[in-house]
């Protein structure tokens, strides 16, 4: 097992012969604090390069559980293409697959002072042009027994619950209110989107919020969209 001692992670290449930084996203708290048998895969930001990612994958291993240390200063629109590149390699590689293997991101957990990580194996990441609120719509015969949710996170990081306004400091209980009130002893699943100009750190902080509304009747869909609003059909109402 490696422990990891450091609030930012800072990486050096030799070969290269130069050091390299990524600051990780930070939380309040995280439940799993410990690793064993994991490779990683560095995403690195470049203030130079803001279209772009640089990404290190060297040391992946297909069979452990991967952990991926993603710069909080990346753009969505730049992290999560890459993101979802690793997991269709690692997904595809039959060869050398572990099913129990799964993937994780890397944050920094300042209640404890250090590494912590989030766990994403099954999040599957819809972009560009795809939204929940869309999603359901096409798909609304799976939800007969289910209430579905959608949360907007908007390139302000603005919330919004079914195109409603809502206040960040208030949004689990608006999420729990509004199930009970709706869907009354009804599954409720959320359907999270996120703006792809959202930079990583937002991203977590708002995954980690949800998450806080998670309960016996309320779960997290694992299929979160990252979009391009101007990418996204007209539907004149509020996203």
């Amino acid at each position: 097992m490696k422990k990891y001692i450091f609030l930012f992670l800072i990486v050096s290449f030799i070969s290269c012969g130069n050091k390299k930084e990524i600051e990780l996203p930070e939380v309040s708290t995280a439940t799993k604090t410990d690793m064993l048998d994991y490779s990683a895969a560095y995403l690195f930001f470049n203030p130079n390069e803001k279209d772009s990612v640089e990404l290190n994958r060297k040391n992946l291993i297909s069979t452990t559980n991967w952990v991926l240390h993603v710069d909080k200063r990346l753009a969505l629109k730049q992290a999560i293409p890459t993101i979802k590149m690793l997991q269709e390699k690692k997904k595809n590689n039959e060869m050398h697959k572990n099913e129990d293997a799964k993937n994780y991101f890397s944050v920094n957990n300042k209640e404890i002072e250090n590494l912590s990580f989030i766990d994403f194996t099954e999040t599957e990441y819809l972009v560009d042009d795809q939204f929940s609120k869309f999603y359901i719509e096409e798909h609304h015969n799976d939800y007969t027994n289910k209430f579905p949710i959608t949360i907007n996170f908007n390139k302000e990081n603005k919330i919004t619950l079914n195109g409603t306004s809502a206040e960040r400091g208030e949004l689990v209980a608006f999420i729990k209110e509004f199930a009970d009130f709706s869907a009354p002893n009804k599954e409720t699943i959320l359907y999270l989107n996120f703006d792809e100009h959202l930079t990583f750190q937002q991203y977590i902080t708002n995954l980690q919020l949800a998450k806080k509304a998670a309960g016996d009747l309320i779960t997290i869909a694992p299929i979160q969209f990252v979009y391009n609003e101007g990418k996204l059909p007209d539907c004149g109402c509020t996203l």
